[in-house]
């Protein structure tokens, strides 16, 4: 017996409007990725907002890793715990330290959401749903959180939660690898991957793009493709910006985009280059090398690990022309460099023991493993357990280690005066 398919006869001309408004629809929501942007859209900052950032990640826009605060030599306590389990059970933070302002904590969250905490009882202020994903707040400048998450520019009332900008970016995502903003004169610079739309199937990624935008305008003052790039980060130093890829560190032209010089580097380790003086430092995996940042000159160069062998570098961090870095092959000895920033003299270097940086099952890897306060380094290790351990660097001692629960702390801690606040796995703590 044959198939009989019988198909619906539509009068066009009584349908032509709801056909037309119905394709309309579909059209839309394919060509948008299927998202649509939840609430109003502010392209305009507050009236009379103070653009001087308080607080940006890193310590500065030369992402040093130093924080001029007071540091906590004593082994610290727990003093509270905000657990997050309530919005989706197997939520994690968002890969990036808590950040604390003017007695407040504030982190997002993989399920998209922002939130604020009293950093002396660890009580929840407010928390606000955003749209996308935000993976790190970027810079605080008179009491508004900057941040990139999706396809937005966010920023943030930090006492209210309310949202004072909005910013709609309309050619890609705002990555996980790449969500620093850098804020100079008025001009926004960010970078985000930008997609291939798809009339079926997924969008497709078409490569990294880097941005300078006018925060106050709107308009964008170019952009620029990046070649082979996965991730893209930023540095700033006067007038100077760094983008630093996986497989290479490039100088770029503020006023037009255009790139000025690159240093190729395969295999790449630091995730960005922090700058200190004039001079960027970077590693392969082998030595640990300065750069001029004026024209990518190299100035000096060190052997750490033996050629044949693939080391691990934590990102370093710099303060009074010292530059501080944990170097070692895994399950090996690893030590605690400091060297001269100038010139690349050691200075000293201390054995820390058969400690790795990333976590032994390799299901996640950063090497943002160590920030700087004052005299104290603060290293995310693994040794028999995760750990947050304490060095003081001018006696080389060991002052305190600290196990945490998580199979590795992913980030080094967010400093206040003598407390310090971590995220591990579904919570944020302080310590003190």
């Amino acid at each position: 017996m044959g198939l009989i398919m019988y198909f619906p006869v539509i009068d066009m001309s009584k349908n032509k409007k709801i056909l037309i408004a119905a394709l309309s629809i579909l059209l839309v929501f394919l060509f948008s990725g299927g998202c649509v942007p939840r609430g109003s859209v502010i392209t305009s900052l507050p009236q009379g907002i103070n653009l001087t950032p308080q607080f940006i990640w890193r310590g500065n826009y030369e992402r040093t890793g130093y924080f001029d605060v007071l540091p906590l030599k004593k082994k610290p306590e727990l003093a509270w715990q905000y657990w997050h389990t309530e919005e989706i059970p197997m939520v994690r933070f968002v890969d990036s330290s808590p950040v604390y302002h003017k007695g407040n904590v504030y982190f997002c969250d993989t399920s998209g959401f922002l939130y604020s905490l009293n950093a002396n009882t660890g009580k929840e202020n407010w928390k606000k749903q955003i749209d996308g994903v935000a993976h790190k707040i970027s810079f605080i400048a008179d009491g508004v959180l900057f941040f990139g998450s999706g396809n937005h520019i966010f920023g943030i009332e930090a006492d209210t939660g309310e949202i004072s900008y909005n910013f709609i970016f309309d050619r890609g995502i705002i990555g996980k690898r790449s969500g620093e903003l850098v804020l100079k004169d008025d001009i926004l610079y960010f970078a985000a991957e930008r997609w291939k739309k798809s009339f079926i199937g997924s969008p497709q990624l078409a490569g990294m793009y880097l941005y300078a935008l006018n925060i106050k305008t709107g308009k964008y003052r170019w952009s620029k493709y990046i070649n082979d790039a996965l991730s893209l980060d930023l540095s700033f130093y006067n007038d100077i910006l760094l983008a630093t890829t996986q497989n290479s560190v490039l100088s770029v032209d503020i006023e037009s985009g255009n790139i000025l010089w690159k240093v190729p580097h395969a295999n790449n380790q630091m995730f960005v280059t922090p700058i200190s003086n004039g001079y960027f430092y970077t590693s392969d995996g082998h030595s640990f090398s300065a750069y001029s940042a004026g024209n990518g000159k190299e100035v000096w160069s060190i052997n750490i690990i033996p050629k044949g062998s693939m080391g691990e570098f934590s990102n370093p961090c710099i303060n009074n022309g010292t530059v501080y870095f944990v170097a070692g092959i895994y399950d090996k000895p690893h030590f605690f460099y400091a060297i001269n920033a100038e010139i690349g003299k050691l200075i000293w270097k201390k054995d820390l023991g058969e400690i790795s940086l990333y976590p032994p099952t390799g299901s996640y890897s950063t090497t943002d493993n160590m920030a700087l306060s004052r005299d104290v380094a603060y290293l995310s290790i693994y040794n028999k357990g995760a750990k947050l351990v304490a060095l003081d660097i001018t006696n080389k001692k060991i002052l305190w280690e600290y196990p945490t629960s998580e199979e590795f702390l992913r980030y080094p801690p967010t400093f206040a005066n003598e407390s310090i606040y971590v995220q591990d796995g579904f919570y944020v703590g302080k310590l003190k």
